[in-house]
């Protein structure tokens, strides 16, 4: 082995050792140490070196195939890894030597608002020493490529122009120079800053992971490190070559046999090139692009597909997933790590011009830290170490960033003149920008006569033009929920025969008056086919009768199983011909005329026709023939649903009852379930639910036969099948597909299959209960007992054929299991039933050792006094700690536990307000508690609250009983008049997250409230949000018109506190005043009247 090999590999040992030894096992570096390992095992002359090898090549090669590595494996790895490691520094000692991690360091200038303490302490923990400079008429520290200068914005602004290209001087010694900006800095001071050789604008607050990201990408620089290739092909001989030529080459390689690791691993490892199969057992490339690239960190990671014929599979890649490149696999290996190496460097020069900001701010939420709209680094630090002056570079760059995105866009000026038209917009659009640039017609690359673009109604910016977006863009112009201050739009293009969207936003100067506006267009031209194709198969397919679709021509395109049944004519037969194929020679043109001029003036036609079917027969169906109607406005297909009325209607009732109902049952038979178990197959892929089988055997079936003889036997299955029949829905399908197996079809569950799973259960937990039950058969009594066995479906990959192989191998777990039970085919279903189950068990002994407890959540008035409290349910488990209510909140709804659980809670709120009374200073407290609909609709719910009050002596007035609005959804009589009996004997009444559900304002002014309590949804964003202040707005208005008070819940900043007082709202809930806890916390302040702290 060369010195470069051995080397790689130490390394790679050495980081396995290192990361087993502090965090355990990664999976990630096994698995391309392993690929590194059997390379190496290869070139190993025999011996003690080659032994060990081996050894730790069995040893990782079972480590990767598990999900866990268990203790002393992990130990034998560290062992193993070490050893071969300092054999093969003995073996060679020309073996270079890896470089030292580089010492980086921080330099903080100036003043910062910010406090720094956490930055030091996350710096510490990387190994890098943060300095502060705060006068910055010295630096503390002489610069090198090591350092990174931090700076404020305001402070650079604040000093003299002399001071900061001294500054600017000393600090592009530095590695880079980062500075901190308001979210709304405006463009010349940015540009000012890029003069002055600034490398990236991160917006306040500083985002640590975004610094620590920089700094190790300064680290990758220092060490030089190589690029990163992710290899997928699960051919292993052909992964195995191209990773030996891609590391030759100088690269770091993450071979992969199993496509769907690189989802797992690609955050992780962070490549800077993809190089894949298309064709794989799997997965094929295309789908594993496309799937890569929603997520937001590979959006633009550059792919290259190996292909064994690349023209053909080049034509069969869906557009979302294109790859920069196509390379036969059997090609030259030279093009390939030049087509690597090239798409890498561009990859990484991209990574530079990347917008700063916090991975962890939500960017839609316009708070502190996120970033509202662009700017990111301007300046590439790699290729060119100087700064162009003035503004001309700024613009520079814009265009290259604006050019080079694969997104089609074009900038206009305040003159509505074109000044920038990208090469994607060349491709989309066919016009090239030397046509468009500097002229004032960017509508001609979209219609055939003037109208104005988007973007210049952008740069209009007024009612004018709102009404000329209204005109234009009729139905379809909206603001962006993505880009602040933009609109979007689409439409479609006859003289490119594509759908386009747009989005449009406007560019504003230091003052803020718009200058022009930027413009990108989206081909959405597969989405809205798929649209149609969709509807044109819900209208077609949706009826049991036969089915025919022509195109506008009168083609036949597609025709159903019904169509084929009465017609005698298959699929293939029929599409390609015209419906003539049909005519019985009945009817004259005339006939045939006025049905099409009907067609052509109403959209449809219906009425009886004589046709003619394969075997030459006449018959008479009734027909009725629709227009569909494409984006263009004119028909695309047309669509014809016909029944045979020849027959006479008893007799075919008997022939389809005897070709698809078991005769003995009158359950539908294998046939008939076969056709709906394929359908609802499809309706569950389609409508995203999931179904399940359940399949179901009798016990000792036979043994019936044999002793009571079969008469028995057929009086047994006639009453199971009854049974069954009533243990199900109406919609839901019973199936006996032969002797003592039956068959059961649920659709329409949780689109969850955690959620499904339990649903499924109940259903046979039914089952088995009913076929439990005694049995009459003529004078014998008899007990028999069912082995079932379930699966769930809803994926388009599952056929019926592997259904029922599953339900049934399920079935016979069952049976194994000990007989009369139910078993899950799934293990990881069979995992989540079993905890649900556990989880209630627990939840019932919980209620019964009282394991529960309340905390207390502060309620406050304008002033800050302490008025009252809500008490909020705590779960102290004994083994799982204090469990989250969301988590045993619905399980309890689900299960009826909550009926218990409620009145535990109403006792214990009660039982404080007692305890606080003997308190003057908690005594005027009152206590809020949540009552759910299914407690509150219980039949003795309001004799419960009185019998609870008069137990516990607690004064009723203080009680307030917190009702949500899907109270009101069910029998709102029964709702009113139980709240009026607690009413009159003082309790109070507050409705719960009031404006998140559907409350009738006809009901509201009926129901005797005391309160209503503003959702915590809408104070979140209050002050960002004008939806949620106008909803806000709205509450306390309509409270203050019902005479009915209003309190706010989720209160967090003064700033929301200042919004609701000043609308007039003045009680408030939320951590700004104090977060739940225990009543003697609470009672701590309750001298003082305030709210404790948060």
């Amino acid at each position: 082995m060369d010195t470069r090999a051995i080397d790689t590999l130490q390394q790679q040992l050495e980081d396995l050792r290192d990361k087993l030894a502090r965090d355990g096992w990664d999976r990630r570096r096994g698995q391309r140490l392993l690929h590194s390992l059997k390379r190496a095992h290869a070139l190993l002359d025999h011996g003690a070196v080659k032994d060990t090898c081996t050894a730790l090549l069995s040893l990782l090669a079972k480590a990767v195939a598990e999900e866990e590595v268990a203790a002393v494996r992990l130990h034998a790895l560290l062992d193993l890894t070490g050893r071969l490691a300092a054999a093969l520094g003995e073996g060679d000692g020309a073996a270079p030597s890896r470089n030292p991690p580089v010492a980086v360091e921080v330099v903080a200038v100036g003043d910062f608002e910010q406090d720094l303490e956490p930055l030091r302490t996350m710096l510490a923990g990387m190994g890098v020493v943060l300095v502060e400079c705060p006068q910055a008429e010295n630096l503390c520290t002489p610069l090198g490529a090591n350092h990174l200068v931090l700076a404020d914005m305001e402070w650079l602004q604040s000093l003299t122009e002399e001071r900061r290209h001294a500054l600017a001087a000393e600090a592009v010694q530095a590695a880079s120079w980062i500075v901190l900006s308001a979210p709304d800095a405006n463009f010349s001071r940015q540009v000012e800053l890029l003069r002055l050789g600034v490398g990236h604008i991160v917006e306040r607050p500083l985002a640590p992971q975004g610094l620590a990201t920089l700094i190790e990408e300064l680290r990758r620089e220092q060490r030089g490190d190589h690029y990163r290739v992710m290899l997928v092909d699960d051919a292993q001989e052909a992964l195995d070559m191209l990773a030996a030529v891609l590391t030759e080459a100088g690269m770091d390689v993450l071979p992969l046999d199993d496509p769907l690791l690189a989802w797992d691993l690609i955050d992780e490892y962070r490549p800077d090139v993809l190089v894949l199969a298309v064709e794989m057992a799997a997965c094929r490339g295309p789908e594993l692009v496309a799937l890569l690239r929603q997520k937001e960190t590979c959006a633009q990671l550059p792919a290259i597909y190996l292909a064994a014929s690349t023209d053909r599979e080049r034509r069969l890649v869906p557009h979302h997933a294109l790859a920069e490149d196509f390379l036969p696999k059997s090609g030259d290996p030279a093009a390939l790590v030049a087509a690597v190496l090239a798409l890498a460097r561009r990859y990484r020069r991209l990574q530079r011009v990347a917008v700063a900001r916090d991975p962890q701010t939500d960017h839609a939420s316009g708070s502190a830290g996120s970033v509202p709209g662009h700017v990111g680094t301007v300046r590439d630090i790699a290729d060119d170490g100087r700064v162009a002056p003035g503004q001309d570079y700024a613009k520079q760059v814009l265009a290259q960033i604006i050019d080079g995105t694969p997104i089609p866009t074009f900038v206009i000026d305040a003159e509505h003149r074109v000044t920038q038209w990208n090469r994607a917009c060349e491709l989309v659009t066919g016009v090239a920008a030397a046509d468009v640039v500097g002229t004032k017609d960017p509508w001609k690359a979209f219609y055939a006569t003037p109208r104005p673009v988007l973007a210049d109604l952008i740069v209009n910016d007024d009612r004018a033009a709102m009404a000329a977006m209204e005109h234009y863009y009729t139905g379809s112009i909206r603001q962006s929920s993505i880009v602040r201050g933009a609109s979007e739009a689409e439409g479609y293009f006859p003289n490119m025969g594509r759908w386009l969207s747009f989005l449009a936003a406007p560019l504003r100067d230091d003052t803020g008056r718009i200058v022009g506006a930027i413009e990108t267009l989206q081909d959405i031209t597969e989405r809205k086919q798929a649209e149609a194709s969709l509807r044109v198969a819900a209208i077609a397919f949706e009826s049991q009768e036969g089915m025919m679709i022509t195109d506008a021509n009168g083609i036949i395109v597609r025709v159903n199983q019904a169509f084929t049944r009465l017609t005698g004519y298959s699929a293939e037969e029929a599409v390609g011909r015209t419906p003539a194929l049909f005519k019985s020679g009945r009817h004259d043109d005339t006939y045939y005329r006025r049905m099409w001029d009907t067609l052509k003036e109403y959209g449809h036609w219906q009425g009886e026709i004589w046709n003619r079917r394969k075997n030459g027969k006449v018959y008479a169906e009734m027909l009725t023939i629709s227009s569909v109607i494409g984006p263009d406005g004119q028909v695309s297909n047309y669509i014809g649903t016909f029944s045979d009325i020849s027959r006479n209607s008893e007799a075919q009732a008997e022939i389809h009852r005897l070709a698809f109902y078991d005769p003995l049952t009158q359950l539908p038979n294998r046939r008939l379930l076969l056709d709906r178990l394929q359908q609802a197959i499809t309706a569950c892929s389609r409508n995203e639910r999931e179904g399940a089988l359940l399949f179901i055997d009798l016990d000792n079936f036979k043994v019936l036969n044999d002793t009571l003889g079969h008469d028995k036997g057929d009086l047994l299955l006639q009453q199971v099948a009854q049974r069954l029949s009533a243990s199900v829905r109406e919609g839901d399908t019973v199936a006996r597909l032969g002797g003592d197996e039956f068959v059961v079809m649920l659709e329409g569950l949780d689109p969850s299959p955690e959620e499904a799973a339990p649903q499924a259960k109940a259903v046979g937990e039914k089952i088995l209960a009913a076929l439990n039950q005694p049995y009459q058969l003529a004078e014998h009594p008899h007990h028999s007992t069912p082995s079932i066995g379930v699966t769930l479906f809803g994926e388009t990959r599952d056929t019926v054929d592997d259904l029922l192989k599953r339900a049934d191998f399920a079935m016979y777990q069952s049976k194994a299991a000990g007989r009369n039970t139910l078993r899950f085919f799934d293990p990881d279903m069979q995992a989540v039933v079993t905890a649900r189950a556990s989880l209630e068990a627990e939840l019932r002994q919980g209620l019964q050792q009282e394991q529960f407890l309340l905390h207390y959540q502060a309620q406050v008035d304008g002033s800050g006094q302490l008025t009252g409290v809500e008490a909020l349910v705590r779960w102290q488990h004994p083994e799982r700690g204090m469990v989250p209510p969301g988590e045993f909140i619905p399980l309890a709804e689900d299960t009826g536990l909550i009926l218990p659980l409620g009145q535990w809670v109403l006792e214990a709120a009660c039982a404080q307000l007692v305890n606080w009374a003997r308190q003057p200073a908690m005594k005027h407290l009152s206590v809020a508690v949540n009552v759910s609909a299914r407690q509150f609709h219980h039949f003795d719910f309001v004799q419960q609250v009185l019998a609870t009050l008069e137990r516990s002596g607690a004064n009723p007035s203080r009680l307030k009983l917190e009702l949500t609005e899907s109270l009101l959804l069910a029998d709102v009589e029964d709702v009113i008049a139980k709240m009026s009996v607690l009413k009159a004997q003082g309790v109070c009444f507050s409705l719960d997250d009031f404006g998140t559900g559907y409350s009738s304002l006809t009901y509201l002014k009926r129901l005797p409230l005391d309160q209503l309590k503003i959702d915590q949804s809408f104070v979140r964003d209050v002050l960002t949000d004008p939806n949620d202040a106008a909803i806000a707005k709205a509450i306390i208005t309509l409270g203050q018109s019902l005479g009915l008070a209003v309190i706010a819940e989720g209160v967090e900043t003064e700033g929301q506190r200042g919004f609701l007082s000043s609308h007039g709202c003045d009680a408030y809930q939320g951590f700004l005043f104090g977060r739940p806890c225990p009543a003697q916390a609470l009672a701590a302040v309750g001298h003082g009247r305030s709210a404790p702290a948060s």
